[in-house]
């Protein structure tokens, strides 16, 4: 029974974003449709959402409005639209092929426009509301890089690039790739002291991580990321008051000292501020079989004063095991989830960059690696021997090959922190909205571009199923990520309905410009087989559509 009562829960979950986003999206394209065609005077027989049997319908004039079976679509039938109808002198005045070339154009061309339209409505209406936007704070630095020497650290907050205040990561991403010179002067807040500090970083000019722009490089500052570390945990000593309190590796704290945590440095300022005696902690157990999370507290020493969880026991799990994939040289070797690595070749390691490092650096002429590890509190070495691995990229489709043995970490990464940021003024939200299509326009163009030159892998096309886990995570998030999508999917749908293939709109809009040129329409003949080459790429491209979100959900 519960394991229905899930599934119900679930699908209900997935179908009502599903349905709403669909709904609303069908609604606008066919509205557009409707809206030209009886300005023109084109009698409209049919306005439906969803193709096959009409559940639900309601005639009004000429029109029978209906709600149909089949979720995926929708259409508008115009009297006359066929050419083989029969068609009498009275009633041509209001068929849809006898009316001029442009107004037809006019009518098939508005069902995409509206797509557009809508999208800028909605990127306006975000505008206004207030866009989430990730906060300029420092998520994550890399060991060993310029940033990393000047001692800048997760959460701190950046202030200004070059004298030009910043309120987001968008803005701080702008101002570093316009930029006069290679240098920037960035002042930044200290997220333990809370003290403002200034620093001349040098950039760093990279391949553009973005494959939906034209621009082949960004620059960046080398080794600073918005991403963080979450609150999974390391426990390696046994005689810790952390181990002896039930606590293991890759359990999560969840709240700190009465605050809600999930981001290590989170943790990290409580401590700094930290004057009690008693440690209390809201944890999750990896280990538990309820997923209620458990309160644990330590009783400190009257002479201890707190400022690391080392303490007690607990560290940040940077070198834990977390993943071994099934075959890989770590199985082989005998790792284990929660092992602790401490040297490689006896080199000791801080990070794990350390780790894969030096398994990028490894050699067959120098044998296997020497590794020793941590496991339940004893130290113990082990031989590994990296393999080549040949991965597939999931947007590109590229292979790529690189050394690895097969284990991932404990270590969560965490988003940044949002805030909404809402426009100033209407006009402001207006322009932020004509911005916003633009970019996704273009973005959505690239997108088709790169599929053609074998850039993207055709495994990222998806069809029902990837919309509607998309609408489902976006639901759960909130109005604005919702709304968000549905705006980038409507302009997704203007794009592709734009494109000349036959029963497409684009394909519609081929043919009356041929005809608008000529001066006189296609033949009944080709018009038919170009009809049919059209429906069976389609098909052809809703199958592979499908085939693409059943083997992903297969794969997950």
């Amino acid at each position: 029974m519960e394991m229905i009562q899930s599934f119900l829960h679930q699908s209900v979950g997935f179908l009502i974003p599903l349905v709403i986003l669909l709904g609303a999206l069908i609604f606008v394209h066919e509205l557009g449709h409707f809206l030209v065609a009886k300005y023109y005077k084109v009698k409209v027989e049919v306005f439906s959402l969803g193709f096959g049997k009409k559940l639900i319908q309601y005639k009004h004039g000429d029109t029978v409005y209906c709600l149909s079976l089949i979720p995926f679509g929708g259409y508008v039938k115009m009297y006359g639209e066929n050419p083989a109808d029969d068609i009498s002198e009275e009633n041509k005045k209001v068929s849809f092929l006898h009316k001029p070339v442009g107004q037809r154009i006019a009518i098939v061309l508005a069902g995409p426009l509206m797509n557009l339209l809508f999208a800028f409505v909605l990127f306006s209406a975000i505008a206004e509301i207030g866009d989430l936007k990730a906060l300029p704070v420092v998520g994550q630095v890399q060991p060993y890089t310029e940033v990393a020497e000047f001692g800048i650290q997760p959460g701190d907050k950046i202030l200004s690039v070059n004298g030009d205040a910043i309120a987001n990561w968008d803005e701080y991403k702008l101002k570093i790739n316009s930029a006069a010179s290679d240098t920037v002067t960035i002042n930044y807040e200290n997220y333990l002291t809370e003290e403002t500090k200034s620093v001349s970083l040098k950039l760093k000019t990279i391949k553009n991580p973005n494959i939906l722009s034209f621009k082949d490089t960004v620059r960046t500052v080398d080794g600073l990321d918005i991403v963080t570390f979450g609150t999974s945990i390391g426990v390696a000593d046994l005689n810790s008051s952390a181990f002896k309190s039930g606590l293991r590796t890759g359990d999560r704290i969840v709240k700190f000292q009465d605050k809600e945590v999930s981001r290590w440095y989170e943790i990290e300022k409580i401590l700094a501020a930290n004057t009690s005696l008693t440690l209390k902690l809201l944890v999750e157990r990896t280990s538990a079989e309820s997923k209620t999370p458990e309160e644990i507290e330590f009783i400190l020493p009257s002479e201890t004063v707190v400022t690391n969880l080392n303490a007690v026991g607990i560290e940040r799990p940077d070198l834990y095991v977390g993943i071994i994939s099934p075959g890989s040289a770590a199985e082989k070797a005998g790792l284990q989830v929660a092992d602790k690595f401490i040297e490689i070749n006896s080199k000791p390691l801080k990070y794990w960059n350390d780790l894969t490092n030096s398994i990028s650096a490894y050699s067959k002429e120098t044998g296997p690696l020497n590794v020793s590890i941590l496991r339940n509190g004893k130290k113990e070495t082990i031989l590994i021997t990296p393999a080549m691995l040949t991965q597939e990229n999931p947007m590109t489709g590229k292979k790529e090959e690189s050394l690895k043995i097969g284990v991932g970490p404990i270590l969560t990464m965490v988003p940044p922190p949002t805030q909404a940021f809402p426009a100033r003024s209407f006009s402001e939200s207006i322009l932020t909205g004509i911005e916003e299509t633009n970019t996704w326009v273009v973005s959505t163009v690239v997108g088709f571009v790169r599929l053609f030159q074998n850039k993207v892998s055709a495994k990222s096309i998806g069809g029902p199923i990837m919309i509607g886990q998309i609408a489902s995570e976006s639901f759960k998030i909130g109005l604005v990520p919702f709304l968000k999508i549905m705006a980038i999917i409507s302009i997704n749908l203007f794009i592709i309905n734009l494109l000349p293939i036959p029963v497409l709109d684009g394909g519609h809009l081929v043919l009356f410009t041929i005809e608008a040129v000529k001066g006189a329409p296609v033949s009944m003949r080709k018009v038919a087989i170009a009809q049919q080459i059209g429906f069976f790429l389609l098909l052809f491209l809703m199958v592979f559509a499908m085939f693409n979100d059943i083997s992903r959900v297969l794969g997950s």
